[in-house]
């Protein structure tokens, strides 16, 4: 009898230990440790390895046989074989990258991106850290594209375009610096977005109508002698980034815009005691609310943009031929003073169509710029 029971423990405990190691067995295959998954991811990082290698190195030839070219134009969106330039752009065939693998990729900005959908490869590419979406717009005068290359949530970078006038900060009748804006926003796989980079402010060459910033900046104007430095700035113009395509002004475009920076008031002229008497300062664009502009050195109340006040996309133009500046572009354009040592207004920002946005004040010196990071 004795020796029935020991069997029965010794077989209990065997089954225990069966139990135990079946059981181990499925939480390892569940787990991110499972040998054939950690065997498939090494595979996987290997055969991206060498995809970014030869990605690498077939940009690197052409690009010393061809000086100019434009990696920011580099796409591959075929795996066909051939080497094609349509507009500009160049699609590349990689070898290496094997017909099922190559539905997986593109390449963006001369990096390999992955575009797959399997949800494993995903958080190998996570993990990899090596790929990262990142484009930059640089001010051109004209309406700019960005194609989502895959789907995610992208950061939203955008930076208002200055005022004309005085670079120096603590000087009189200085610039309105522009804003800075910046959220998120969830684009699909080929989901287009466009992108209007502000131009800054410049000097007026006539009494009114001129020396605007690209994207709504206000024109400033002169006092007749154009020599003797008596001429107003233009106001700088707003960069946005917007749903619908369109000229700049377009209303529907403009109803479209789901970020802005607010570019800054243009001066009255150049130089000036700060707080004098010939101070004409251009407010700063973007925040909420844009920046005041001067007269005479004291600040003009009011001639600042904000969310409800203010022509939308567009800073006010100088009716009348004095040097003064002309209101900064925005959500909703500044101001001007119309008067001989007075400047423009500053445009406001606008978060409104993003998530976690943010948006400050007096950033930017020069044109706009936007950069989009996934």
């Amino acid at each position: 009898m004795q020796r029935n029971k020991g069997i029965s423990l010794i077989v209990l405990v065997i089954t225990i230990i069966v139990i135990i190691i079946l059981a181990g067995a499925v939480i390892l295959s569940l787990s991110k440790n499972n040998p054939i998954s950690s065997a498939s991811e090494a595979k996987f990082k290997m055969s991206l390895d060498s995809y970014s290698s030869e990605v690498s190195m077939s940009i690197s030839k052409k690009y010393m046989l061809d000086p100019t070219l434009n990696i920011t134009k580099l796409t591959a969106t075929t795996w066909d074989g051939n080497l094609s330039i349509t507009d500009n752009t160049v699609k590349e065939y990689i070898p290496s990258i094997t017909a099922a693998d190559g539905t997986k990729y593109i390449i963006v900005e001369g990096k390999l991106v992955y575009i797959g959908d399997n949800s494993n490869e995903i958080d190998w590419i996570a993990n990899s850290k090596t790929i990262q979406i990142m484009s930059k717009f640089n001010y051109t005068g004209s309406v700019q594209t960005f194609t989502a290359p895959i789907a995610g949530t992208y950061t939203l970078e955008v930076w208002g375009a200055s005022g004309g006038g005085d670079t120096n900060q603590i000087l009189g009748s200085h610039k309105g610096l522009g804003g800075y804006s910046k959220g998120s926003v969830s684009l699909t796989l080929g989901q287009s977005i466009y992108i209007y980079v502000g131009g800054q402010g410049t000097a007026a060459t006539n009494d009114t109508g001129t020396g605007g910033g690209w994207n709504g900046g206000g024109h400033g104007g002169h006092g007749g002698d154009f020599g003797a430095g008596w001429y107003g700035f233009g106001g700088g113009g707003a960069t946005d980034i917007r749903t619908t395509n369109g000229l700049w002004n377009d209303s529907i475009s403009l109803a479209s815009r789901i970020i802005v920076a607010g570019g800054g008031g243009g001066a009255d002229n150049l130089g000036g005691i700060p707080g004098g008497g010939d101070d004409g300062t251009g407010g700063s664009g973007g925040g909420l609310s844009g920046g005041d502009a001067r007269i005479d050195g004291v600040f003009s109340i009011g001639t600042g943009a904000t969310q409800i006040v203010g022509t939308l996309g567009k800073g006010q133009d100088v009716t009348t031929a004095t040097d003064t500046g002309g209101g900064g572009s925005g959500y909703r354009g500044g101001f001007v003073t119309n008067n001989c040592n007075g400047g423009g207004g500053g445009g406001s920002g606008y978060i409104a169509g993003v998530t976690s946005g943010t948006t400050q004040n007096g950033f930017n010196d020069g044109n706009g710029y936007v950069k989009i990071t996934l």
